[in-house]
């Protein structure tokens, strides 16, 4: 995140690992700590996840989607 503010972009983390809840706050804390904004929800369901992300970013004009899967998704 903090690489691509630098050059100029808008990112937002997006939390969906369905299988490790605290991966999601783990994401927070590190969207926070660096200013990037931060979309997660309570879905368990990683691909609606992903597409309410996509709306939530256009809403706050991010051009970047950094997502945090689960890794078993493939």
């Amino acid at each position: 995140g903090t690489f691509l503010k630098k050059k100029g972009r808008r990112p937002i983390l997006v939390g969906a690992d369905i299988y490790r809840p605290a991966a999601r706050k783990q994401l927070e804390v590190v969207g926070k700590n660096i200013n990037v904004p931060f979309y997660t929800s309570e879905s368990q369901d990683a691909l609606q996840i992903t597409k309410d992300s996509i709306k939530d970013a256009r809403e706050r004009a991010c051009d970047v989607l950094i997502l945090d899967t689960a890794g078993r998704l493939h």
